[in-house]
C-alpha cells in the first residue's frame, strides 16, 4: 500500500465545506449516499450493496470487498439516522439502499465533492485519519474499515504520527 498522503483526503475547510452541502440536502438520495461515505469509511462498490436489512439498531453492516471484514458500525450522527430512516421506510428488506451504478457514483461526487482534484474514495480515507488523529486505537481504525491486515490500516498511523513529528520540530526553527 501506498503512503498517504494530504492530497488523499479532505482536510478541515474541505469536511466542513462538505458537511454545509450534505446539510443543505438532507434527506435527499445522493446526500445519504455521500453521507454513508462519510460515517462510514465504506468504498463506493459497498455502499452500492447495502441492503435495508443491513440497518437496524442505530448501526449499518457493510459487507467488505476485496478480502475486507464484514462489519457493523455504529451510527452516531442523530440528523443522519433519521434521515437514513425515513430514506430507506418504503423500502423491503432485501432490497438495496441505491440502485445506481459505480459510474453514476462518481457523477454524484463531482456535485459534492470540494475539492476538484479527490476522487470519492478520499472519503474512505478522510475517515481513517480522523479516526486514528481522535482515538489512537490503530484496531478501531481497522476494524472500521474491515481491514483483514494491521498493515493496511498503518497508513493512517503513519500519517499522523509523522505529521505530529514534522510539526514539533518545526517549532524549534
Amino acid at each position: 500500500m501506498s503512503a498517504l498522503t494530504q492530497n488523499k483526503f479532505l482536510n478541515d475547510v474541505e469536511l466542513k465545506k462538505l458537511k454545509k452541502l450534505l446539510k443543505k440536502n438532507r434527506g435527499e438520495r445522493d446526500a445519504i449516499l455521500i453521507s454513508i461515505g462519510l460515517y462510514t469509511g465504506a468504498r463506493c462498490q459497498e455502499i452500492l450493496n447495502i441492503r435495508k436489512r443491513d440497518i437496524k439498531n442505530k448501526t449499518i453492516t457493510i459487507r467488505g470487498l476485496k478480502g475486507s471484514n464484514d462489519r457493523t458500525i455504529p451510527i452516531v450522527n442523530k440528523e443522519f439516522y433519521i434521515d437514513l430512516l425515513q430514506y430507506i421506510k418504503e423500502l423491503n428488506n432485501d432490497d438495496k439502499l441505491f440502485n445506481i451504478s459505480t459510474r453514476r457514483v462518481r457523477a454524484i461526487w463531482e456535485l459534492y465533492k470540494p475539492n476538484p482534484n479527490l476522487g470519492f474514495h478520499c472519503l474512505r480515507h478522510t475517515v481513517g485519519v480522523l479516526l486514528y488523529s481522535s482515538s489512537k486505537d490503530i484496531l478501531a481504525v481497522k476494524t472500521i474499515l474491515g481491514h483483514k491486515s494491521i498493515d493496511s490500516t498503518m497508513i493512517y498511523m503513519n500519517f499522523v504520527e509523522s505529521n505530529k513529528v514534522l510539526k514539533e520540530v518545526m517549532k524549534c526553527l
